[in-house]
Formats: structure tokens, C-alpha cells, sequence
């Protein structure tokens, strides 16, 4: 890869995370690790333009690199609130979506199926009228935000005891400093995009154990999940994340937008799914010991080359390990 920089680390302030290791206990993160936390920060900060930001790695290994680069997209996006700070906005929003359309509605701590059935008149209030299993409910514009538009499969009926909201407040406002919104646990939005093995991704962010120590000295338990909430592994929950397969072409991801920031993890994903996500700011990791990732490269090069303009602010920037090469351009959406 031609032009290699340093990305433009800022530190970003967390209680110390660490993860399980076998025989020795809870280990700080390594500083290879809070890098790709960094990298991941540093692209969810950049503007949607008429261009594509494209960032690509090159990394001995590429195990956990993606996960991590999407804790920092999620972390960095959680601080901006999901929906419009008008009410009147949002409400006016749903009450122009067409009759049938599926939503979740919050009641308490709990979500529940619903269908809009249209707009009414109630007491002088214009509301709009949703179906529940076993209940028609009316909503008016202080309440719009209870409303998250968003598919669901199976059927109504089959909703009879709703979805418990989970936030794991306290695992979250640990590692978040306190600063996590309300709606982060309530309210969906698609911030990452990871593209590769959807099993080995799985793995690494349901199964890893992580803690987040305290200065008190004490720690608390949580799960890479709980921080990305991934839409494929809690499909029926608020989610943050999506993983896609980098073999087959199983977009249901038709919810993105161009606020997303999409990971390909590895050449495979990259080859393969870089027609996808067009507008999308894109983090393609490469992993030096794959057969195809030569290819790859010769790609990033060529887009390298028909580069529009570099990124001023990650270069010469530390905080990249010996080992890891970066470059970051723009370029025209073809």
C-alpha cells in the first residue's frame, strides 16, 4: 500500500477495559487495541460528503480488529441522540408513514409489535392510532419518541408479553464515562457495519468476556455485545450494529444510511462486498496472511492513485503499533 500514515489517535476518555485471559485473569487492554478503539472513534467523526472516506489497514492478524474498530464507531455515535430533538418533527414523521407500517412500542421497560392503523381525532389531540396484540393505543406528539420505526418478523398476535429492554446501565455508564443517552438501549440506528465471517464475528462478540475496572478498584462484567448490540445475534432488540456475510449476499441491512461507517474484515469481504454500502464511509482491514490479500491491495492502490484529497489530520499522528499500516483518502463514488 502506497502512502502509509499514522492515524489521527485522539484519547478517548474510558475506565479501564480489559479482557479475560486463561490462568491469568482480567488483563488490560493492549495498546494495539485501544488503537483500532481509536481508529474506529476518529472515522465515525468524519462528515458525510459527496466523496467516500476510505481508511484501510494492513495488520499481521486481523483477529478482534474489526470488533474493536466498531466499539469506537458505537461509542463515538452514542453521544448523538437517535432521533430529532422535535417532537412535532418526529411525530409529524410517523403519522405520514402509510397505514400497515411496523413499529416497536415502548411502554415502561418493556417494547411491544405494533402496526400503524392511520391517524385520528381524540379529545381535540391529533394522535396516531397503533395496533397492539390485544389493544389499540394512541399516541400524541409528547409521546411520539415511545415510537421506533423499525421491521419486525413473526406476527402480532405472537407478541403477547413484549421484549424486556436491557441496558446493562451499569457496564455502559462505566465504560462511557456516564455520558451514554437515555435511547441507547430503547431506540435503534445502524452506526457499523462489519462485513466477514458472520460466525468468527459472532464468536468474538458474544463469547469474549472484557470487564471495565473502576478506580474504586472494583470491575464489572459485560460482553462485546453489550456495547455493539448487534442486530443479527438480538434481532428483536435495539441494535447499534449489523454483521453481513462476506460470501453470501444477505443484505438485510436496507435500514443503512449513509451515516454508517461500514468494516470490511479482511480481502474476502472487501472483494466481494465493495459494490455495497456505496455512500458509506469505509475501514477495510487486511490481514497479510491471506491468499487474496495482494489483490486487495491492488485495488486500494488503484482508488489511492484517482484519490480526490488525504486526510490532513491522520498523518503523522501517533498511536498506530509497529506492525499495523494505514492510509485514509477520499474518492469519488463510482
Amino acid at each position: 500500500m502506497n502512502k502509509l500514515e499514522k492515524c489521527p489517535v485522539e484519547e478517548i476518555s474510558y475506565s479501564t477495559l480489559c479482557y479475560h485471559q486463561e490462568k491469568k485473569g482480567y488483563e488490560p487492554f493492549p495498546e494495539w487495541a485501544k488503537a483500532f478503539i481509536n481508529i474506529g472513534e476518529a472515522s465515525a467523526k468524519l462528515k458525510v460528503s459527496e466523496f467516500r472516506s476510505v481508511i484501510a489497514l494492513t495488520v499481521p492478524v486481523r483477529t478482534y480488529a474489526a470488533v474493536l474498530i466498531a466499539v469506537g464507531i458505537v461509542k463515538h455515535r452514542s453521544l448523538q441522540s437517535t432521533g430529532s430533538n422535535d417532537p412535532n418533527e418526529y411525530f409529524a414523521r410517523l403519522c405520514g408513514l402509510p397505514s400497515l407500517t411496523k413499529i416497536w412500542l415502548s411502554d415502561g421497560q418493556k417494547r411491544y409489535k405494533g402496526i400503524i392503523l392511520g391517524t385520528e381525532s381524540v379529545g381535540g389531540q391529533h394522535v396516531l392510532k397503533i395496533q397492539r396484540f390485544d389493544s389499540i393505543h394512541y399516541v400524541g406528539a409528547q409521546n411520539a419518541s415511545n415510537v421506533e420505526i423499525e421491521n419486525w418478523a413473526g406476527e402480532l398476535a405472537m407478541d403477547t408479553r413484549g421484549k424486556r429492554i436491557v441496558r446493562r446501565v451499569d457496564f455502559l455508564d462505566a465504560v462511557y464515562d456516564g455520558a451514554i443517552p437515555k435511547d441507547f438501549g430503547t431506540k435503534s440506528r445502524l452506526d457499523a457495519v462489519i462485513v466477514g465471517s458472520v460466525a468468527r464475528l459472532q464468536t468474538e462478540i458474544v463469547n469474549t468476556q472484557i470487564c471495565v475496572k473502576l478506580p474504586t478498584g472494583h470491575s464489572i462484567d459485560g460482553k462485546f455485545q453489550d456495547l455493539l448490540r448487534t442486530r443479527r445475534i438480538a434481532p428483536d432488540r435495539p441494535f447499534r450494529s449489523e454483521l453481513v456475510s462476506d460470501i453470501s449476499p444477505d443484505l438485510d441491512c436496507k435500514l443503512r444510511t449513509e451515516d454508517s461507517v461500514v468494516i470490511f474484515d479482511g480481502a474476502r469481504a472487501f472483494i466481494n462486498q465493495r459494490d455495497e454500502f456505496k455512500a458509506c464511509t469505509r475501514i477495510v482491514v487486511l490481514d497479510r496472511t491471506t491468499q487474496s490479500f495482494q489483490d486487495a491491495v491492488d485495488i486500494l492502490n488503484q482508488q489511492y492513485v484517482n484519490r480526490v484529497t488525504e486526510f490532513p489530520r491522520f498523518q503523522n499522528t501517533p498511536g498506530i503499533p509497529w506492525g499495523m499500516e494505514l492510509m485514509a483518502f477520499e474518492e469519488r463514488i463510482s
